[in-house]
Parts: C-alpha cells; sequence; structure tokens
C-alpha cells in the first residue's frame, strides 16, 4: 500500500500494526525484507508487544532480548560490576543493579535486528500509557521511514482474571464477570479436541517415538496433556505453520511418528509444505487438522471448510473423518501405524458418543454401512454421519427408504462398496461440512461420470462462497444444512425426478 500510494504520488502515513506472536511467521520477515530494501517513506509499523498470542509465545524471536545479554561480550564485564557493587552498596545494591540492567537491556538490545533489516527502531513504549503514545505517534511522523515502534501492553490489561491467566480470554464465551469462570453448558462429552490430546497421551506412552508438533495452539488443540507428559517430545514451533509442516517432515525422515495438529484454516498456510516436503516424498506424518468445518462465531477466517478440497487434489495424502469420538481414537491409532501421510479432520464443538477403551486398526479406504435401505444411498462424511441418520427417520415416515453409509475415508474412497452402491441405488447422496467445490461430493461426482454411471447425485455442503460469523445452526440453517431442510430438498428431487421419467 505504501508503495502503491509513492507510485500516485499521493500524500499520508501508511501503518502495519503486527504482534509479537505474529513476528515469528516467515512473511513477516519477508515483508520487513522487502520495506528496509524498498526504503519507503511515511511508512511505519506498529509492534505490540504483549508475550503473547495466543498461548504463550516461544521460540528464538522470543529469547532474542535475553540471549543478547547473556552473551559473555557483556557478561564478563557485568559479573565484574555486581562484585564491586555489592562490596561497596552490599545486596541492596546488587538488586539495584539488576533493575538498571534491565532497563538497559530494553533501551539498546531490542532494535539491533530492526535497525540492520533498515528500519529506525523507537521504543519501547508503554502501550497503556496513552498520553506517551499519542505523543511519540505524533513525533516518528518527523522521522524518516521506515520507521518500527515497539509498543509494550499486558493482555488482559486492566481486568484481573485475564492478567493473570490471558490465554482462556482469547477467545471467549459467557463468563462470570466477577471470578473471570466461563459459564458453561451442562455436557456429557469432552470436546473433539479433548478426545484427540487424550488419544494422543495413550498411544505415547507405549510408542516412545510418537512426537506432538502444534504452531501456537497447544491449548486449543488439547495438547497441554501432552506437553506436559512429554516436554522433550512436544512441539510447539509458534506462528508458523509452513515450518510446522517441514519440521514433522523432517521428524518423520529420521524415523520418529511426528503427528501435527493444525486448525484447519492455519493448515492452508502450509500447503506448499504439505506436498513438497510430504507428500512428494511420501513421509509418514499425521495431521491432526482440528476445527474442520463450520467453526460458528470466529467467522469467515476460522472456517475450516476447505481442507478436504485442497487435500484431495494431492497425492498420497489419505484424508479421514470420525463418526464419533471412538472412531477418531481408532483413525488416530490407524493413521500412526500407517507409513503414508494421514489427515484426520474434526470439527469443533463437543464429541459424539462414548469413548470405549483400547484402540481398533480400520482397514484404509473401507466404509461402514450403518443402515440398509432401497434405492437411496446417503454417503456421509464426519459430522454428517449422524445428520444423515436423523434425515433417514425424517424420510422413513413420508415412505423413504434410505441406506446411510458411515464415508469415513475420504480419499482413498472404498471404490468396491461404491460400485455396489452404485449398482444398487439409483439416488446418491452426500454430506460433508467442507466445501463442495472439490469435496467429497465432487469426488463422488467424478466417479459416477468417469464410469459411466447414470445415478442421481444430491450433494449437500458449503456452498462457493465465504460464509459469516454466527453459531454453527444459525449458518446451517441459512445454507439449507439442517436435518429437515435436507429431508426436504431430497423428497423434492426424487418426486421430480420421478416426474421427468414418467413423462
Amino acid at each position: 500500500m505504501r508503495v502503491a500510494k509513492d507510485l500516485k504520488n499521493e500524500e499520508g502515513y501508511t501503518i502495519a500494526i503486527i504482534g509479537d506472536g505474529a513476528m515469528t511467521a516467515g512473511e513477516a520477515f519477508e515483508g520487513l525484507n522487502n520495506a528496509g530494501w524498498l526504503d519507503p517513506s511515511k511508512f511505519i509499523v506498529i509492534l505490540n508487544d504483549n508475550q503473547m498470542s495466543i498461548s504463550p509465545n516461544v521460540g528464538a524471536i522470543y529469547t532474542y532480548f535475553n540471549r543478547i545479554i547473556t552473551n559473555q561480550v557483556f557478561q564478563k564485564p557485568r559479573q565484574k560490576l555486581k562484585t564491586i557493587i555489592e562490596k561497596v552498596f552490599g545486596k541492596q545494591g546488587s538488586k539495584l543493579a539488576r533493575k538498571v540492567e534491565e532497563y538497559i537491556k530494553g533501551l539498546f538490545a531490542p532494535g539491533i535486528i530492526f535497525e540492520e533489516l533498515g528500519f529506525t527502531y523507537v521504543g519501547p513504549v508503554d502501550g497503556h500509557d496513552l498520553n506517551n503514545l499519542k505523543n511519540t505517534l505524533e513525533n516518528i511522523k518527523y522521522m524518516r521511514g521506515p520507521i518500527l515502534l515497539h509498543v509494550i501492553t499486558q493482555k488482559g490489561k486492566g481486568y484481573k482474571p485475564a492478567e493473570d491467566n490471558p490465554t482462556p480470554f482469547h477467545g471467549i464465551s459467557p463468563f462470570d464477570k466477577i471470578t473471570g469462570i466461563p459459564i458453561k453448558k451442562a455436557s456429557s462429552n469432552p470436546s473433539w479436541s479433548k478426545v484427540f490430546g487424550k488419544a494422543l497421551v495413550e498411544l505415547a506412552e507405549k510408542d516412545e517415538r510418537i512426537v506432538a508438533i502444534t504452531p501456537a495452539m497447544r491449548e486449543g488443540s488439547g495438547l497441554t496433556m501432552f506437553s506436559e507428559k512429554f516436554p522433550d517430545r512436544f512441539f510447539d514451533v509458534g506462528i508458523a505453520e509452513q515450518h510446522a509442516a517441514t519440521f514433522a517432515g523432517g521428524l518423520a525422515v529420521e524415523g520418529l511418528k511426528p503427528v501435527a495438529s493444525f486448525y484447519s484454516t492455519f493448515l492452508q498456510r502450509a500447503y506448499d509444505q504439505v506436498i513438497h516436503d510430504i507428500a512428494l516424498q511420501n513421509l509418514p506424518v499425521v495431521f491432526a487438522i482440528d476445527r474442520a468445518g463450520l467453526v460458528g462465531e470466529d467467522g469467515p477466517t476460522h472456517h475450516g471448510v476447505y481442507d478436504i478440497s485442497f487435500l484431495r487434489a494431492c497425492p498420497n495424502i489419505i484424508i479421514s473423518a470420525p463418526k464419533d469420538a471412538q472412531e477418531l481414537r481408532n483413525l488416530l491409532y490407524t493413521a500412526i501405524k500407517t507409513d503414508k501421510p494421514f489427515a484426520i479432520r474434526y470439527p469443533r464443538g463437543e464429541s459424539i458418543g462414548q469413548e470405549n477403551k483400547g484402540f481398533e486398526f480400520i482397514k484404509i479406504g473401507s466404509w461402514e454401512i450403518l443402515e440398509e435401505g432401497k434405492d437411496i444411498v446417503f454417503l456421509a462424511v464426519g459430522r454428517y454421519v449422524q445428520k444423515a441418520l436423523k434425515v433417514r427417520e425424517i424420510l422413513s415416515k413420508r415412505g423413504f427408504n434410505i441406506t446411510v453409509v458411515n464415508a469415513r475415508f475420504i480419499r482413498p474412497m472404498d471404490e468396491e462398496l461404491l460400485i455396489k452402491l452404485l449398482n444398487t441405488h439409483q439416488y446418491i447422496i452426500t454430506g460433508e461440512d467442507g466445501a463442495l467445490n472439490g469435496g467429497f461430493g465432487s469426488a463422488i461426482a467424478e466417479y459416477i461420470l468417469d464410469n459411466g454411471y447414470t445415478n442421481n447425485l444430491i450433494r449437500f455442503g458449503i456452498p462457493d462462497r465465504f460464509i459469516t460469523h454466527g453459531k454453527v445452526s444459525q449458518l446451517e440453517e441459512e445454507l439449507g444444512l439442517l436435518a429437515d431442510q435436507m429431508a426436504e430438498k431430497i423428497e423434492k428431487f426424487i418426486t421430480k425426478s420421478k416426474l421427468r421419467k414418467a413423462l
């Protein structure tokens, strides 16, 4: 934007604001590198540093200040000065020296990396002192750019429960404003994330080759228990999805069993690495894809509706989705036992069904017939299995007898069963919590067309547009994806189809 303004000879300032957690992302340094080289005027970067992204920050950038201050070039004279001060002023003098040291560290050390990239570094300044912050912003307007302003803030500032425990307040549901404790609905089942995390711990107890990787989503991905029980086998690489994928690939090359947990929407950032660094090498990396499908109030940037489409085009990758909690456990076990790239996608929220003890290997590509019917078959993926069963219940009262299939493997498909179903059922219905373009329904349509079948096909999923924020139930109603809406559409489709044939 700054370069465009310069090319158009337009005045005004261009300001980019970035958090310290996001500063670990490769694109941030690509931008800094390019800006330092182009040397644009009237360009200001504001680094909001609150030592948090979603989970606490990690990595070399986070420890940059401390690493500089512990360098031996600084340490030797520092230790000598400390000894002299203690002899002259005693312990109180030593405490004073440490405070001065911290002040100097903050005053000089942080700017080095940005200065070397071509920025004029200003700060750090207190982001909660609004008058001083305003004056600073006024003053740096007259400095030659590019400028980087380092602002220190506290996450949750002004609300003690959030100050003391900021992580849960990153994305918050209703809570008691006095205590800060979330007000949760009574629930008998754990979240899908917790089911995954618990299962991974159980498997890791029996196989020391299992390691877990997350790009700054330890709590959200259900990996807290794993990180505490196996700290040497847990890797939070920060907001660096591309690196997380390639790092997992490197671990797999050396014979480990990496399980990389991504939110579906953030896996998009690592697509090139998934293809070239994992799938092309056919490396046994397990992708635990959390928040797959509609996620509700987090909105269009967080709906995980594209993973089926972009992974289905990639050779070597197995793509699966569990119908319930136990099947998630079994698919995770199967993935770790399979020597190929393996993706397991599951939704946000409360899991379905009860977890049994133990694990069971599932034959790769196998589907499961849950209800036998006639002439109509519903091929359902993941959470749509439950919807399919409800649709069957509704339509059975109207004289329709539907076969329901748990299509737990999206890729490869159960071709043997699919051929049998195509030969015995005229009407094929697909349901998936993902984009229709390039999704599971598209795979079925391609198979029907490529193999000369003439079955009628109805596809349910996310249409070709970005979906706004809102409760999942509200969004599904808007998209016609509630069970009664799907049942009505299926009934109308079949009725019209039969009328056309009669004519």
